[in-house]
């Protein structure tokens, strides 16, 4: 299996800070296979989004 991700994030002010992440992974070989015969994707991407706040 291969993944990554990549996170976005920017401040506004200095205790609140929303961010954006999204993840992926593919799926190769017999794992692909695998996924393919059990009707599951290939290749999965999620995406995440929040505000981190500190107090």
């Amino acid at each position: 299996m291969l993944g990554g991700a990549l996170k976005m994030r920017g401040h506004i002010g200095r205790d609140v800070v929303p961010y954006v992440d999204m993840a992926w992974t593919r799926r190769f070989g017999g794992t692909a296979d695998f996924a393919r015969d059990d009707h599951q994707a290939v290749f999965d991407q999620q995406w995440v989004a929040g505000i981190r706040i500190w107090y």
